[in-house]
């Protein structure tokens, strides 16, 4: 089912243009939040959710290009590759190297 309640499948996500430009006014069931004195207030919440969100690393595109390049020649798909990527998600077992 829709968000609008019409039968049938949604051919797109995201952004509706159709929307793009509507602004909420009273008449529409909306308000003017900055008349009316409205303004963010965070959750208790809010300040570890944005701490965790800081400390997540960035995605390095430099990276993953190099990754994606060494994955489609087959550089990464050798036993000893394999045995690397084990050791470095298990850490190394005593007595192996």
């Amino acid at each position: 089912m829709r968000i609008d309640g019409t039968t049938g499948s949604q051919t797109s996500l995201g952004f509706n243009p159709a929307n793009a430009n509507r602004v909420a006014t009273p008449e529409n069931g909306g308000s003017d939040a900055t008349s009316t004195g409205a303004q963010f207030q965070p959750t208790s919440d809010y300040s570890s959710l944005f701490g965790a969100l800081s400390r997540t690393p960035q995605v390095r595109q430099d990276v993953i290009g190099d990754v994606a390049t060494r994955l489609s020649s087959g550089e990464l798909g050798t036993p000893q590759a394999r045995q690397q990527t084990v050791e470095s998600i298990l850490g190394a077992s005593p007595g192996h190297s």
